[in-house]
């Protein structure tokens, strides 16, 4: 550093002027030891100085007062950080035989943001001769001027920004050794594509999953290319309550423990993955398209369709199918008549007990006219019940089943149980559409403690009691007791599965 004359020391007389150099000998950067990502570097430095005359000789061994700073210019501007040493505090500069070791950063702390540009220059200051070593507080009196000129810093320094990458700190990168989680958006995308564009292995580099860009496939182990004894396994998460999650999308896959049910969402609905029953033994599967047929009007039963249908005033005709709606099964209901309606349902004799071995399902595919009048209400059910041709609600003394009536809750199919007579409804918040086709879902339980409805695919509501333990029938039915305007219910299909213990 330039000599500049101060009266900082004085020695043979108050008008001998002495000189004082400062030698910056070496800056040194304290590096750790520990290879961990979260250990940051000291934020300190290195720096030694000697104090001497004009003529070379030392100055006396004392504790000084001093001040640091560092500039991003050479000369004028502001100081990017300060620290000052003083006898007061403890924190002064130790001289003996002229040398002096400070740690910068020691008493104002160094940050890694400071290195960021470049160069950096270092001022040292003292304070007039008369208050150099003084030990009051405050008593140093800095009024001569720093030395000049400024030191510029060298490269080890800098080293402090490697601390950070982009200003970020290294304890918030990843590291491949060590665990990282992943908190914001995040985007995997190859230069280049390929069939193993990203990959997840064992430790023993065993595939787990592969993303091959190049042919548009995600592989669970390695897929069509490393086929082994002991394959990789996909496994979904599970439901272990009743009833179909809400909000799906198309394609949506999970198992539900509840039910011991492969479960797939397509085409707006949920529906058994596994349509096949996996031991006939013990499982019940029943199924109807309504593709062919004609339907008696009394309680005989169609051999060619194992169902029965009835109603007096009413018909169950065969419909040409639609788009996406192969076989269709109508309940008309004239316009004029008393005590009209009519049902279709399978196994009058009552075969289904609940609680008995495994969970029950019902679904069907139905369209029923707007029930609107005031002055003709129908009703409309479809599920498990005992007695299909029930004229009132008194007349169906145990089921699980869907219920419509014009007027009564806000419109919206209820879910109805009926145990000995006495019900408990829950509310599917979801109302017919005469011009679309409802799908409805219906789960009793492996227990018969608990009764799920679902209508195209909505958050189910739940019936927890009152669930029946004798046996029941299962159909769909259309009645109204004063027909003024003609009705009709279609049904799409019909399918039931359950569980049986042997």
């Amino acid at each position: 550093m330039k000599k500049r004359s101060l009266d900082h020391f004085i020695t043979l007389s108050r008008t001998l002027i002495v000189a004082v150099t400062v030698f910056i000998v070496f800056f040194t950067l304290f590096s750790s030891t520990s290879v961990h990502a979260a250990q940051t570097a000291p934020y300190k430095l290195n720096f030694q100085g000697r104090l001497t005359d004009s003529t070379g000789n030392v100055k006396a061994d004392g504790h000084y007062n001093m001040k640091f700073r560092l500039f991003s210019v050479s000369s004028g501007g502001s100081a990017v950080w300060t620290e000052i040493r003083d006898v007061f505090s403890g924190n002064y500069v130790d001289v003996k035989n002229g040398l002096f070791n400070v740690q910068l950063g020691d008493v104002t702390p160094l940050s890694p943001s400071v290195f960021t540009s470049q160069p950096l220059y270092l001022e040292v200051e003292l304070p007039t001769p008369g208050t150099v070593t003084c030990s009051g507080s405050s008593c140093a009196s800095y009024t001569e001027g720093a030395m000049t000129p400024r030191s510029v810093i060298g490269s080890a320094p800098y080293a402090l920004n490697a601390d950070t990458v982009d200003g970020i700190d290294g304890a918030a990168l990843a590291q491949l050794s060590t665990s990282n989680t992943f908190t914001g958006s995040n985007l995997f995308k190859p230069s280049s594509d390929s069939t193993t564009a990203f990959q997840i292995q064992k430790s023993d580099t065993t595939p787990l999953l592969v993303a091959d860009t190049t042919n548009l496939a995600l592989k669970v182990g390695g897929g069509d290319v490393s086929p082994n004894a002991s394959p990789a396994l996909l496994v979904l998460d599970y439901k272990n309550t009743s009833g179909d999650p809400g909000s799906p999308v198309n394609g949506a896959m999970y198992y539900n423990s509840n039910t011991s049910k492969f479960r797939c969402y397509e085409g707006g609905a949920w529906k058994d993955c596994v349509t096949t029953p996996l031991n006939l033994r013990n499982n019940y599967f029943y199924q109807n398209d309504f593709t062919a047929g004609t339907y008696p009007t009394n309680t005989t039963a169609d051999s060619s369709l194992t169902l029965y249908s009835y109603y007096s005033g009413a018909t169950v005709t065969n419909l040409p199918g639609e788009t996406n709606h192969p076989g269709i099964a109508r309940i008309n209901i004239p316009a004029s008549g008393s005590n009209v309606g009519g049902f279709l349902s399978y196994f009058g004799s009552n075969p289904i007990i609940f609680g008995g071995g495994g969970a029950w399902t019902y679904l069907s595919n139905v369209r029923v006219s707007a029930f609107a009048s005031a002055s003709a209400v129908y009703t409309f059910r479809s599920g498990f019940f005992d007695n299909l041709g029930a004229t009132t609600e008194t007349g169906i003394v145990n089921g699980c089943y869907f219920r419509y009536t014009y007027s009564v809750n806000s419109g919206n199919y209820q879910g109805v149980c009926r145990a000995a007579s006495v019900e408990t409804v829950c509310n599917t918040v979801v109302a017919p559409n005469p011009a679309n086709w409802d799908i409805l879902s219906l789960t009793v339980n492996a227990a018969g403690t608990s009764a799920s409805f679902s209508v195209n695919g909505s958050t189910p509501c739940t019936v927890p009691s009152n669930i029946p333990t004798v046996a029941t029938g299962f159909g769909a039915s259309t009645y109204s007791t004063s027909s003024t305007v003609a009705r009709t219910m279609d049904i799409d299909y019909m399918e039931v599965r359950g569980g049986l213990s042997r």
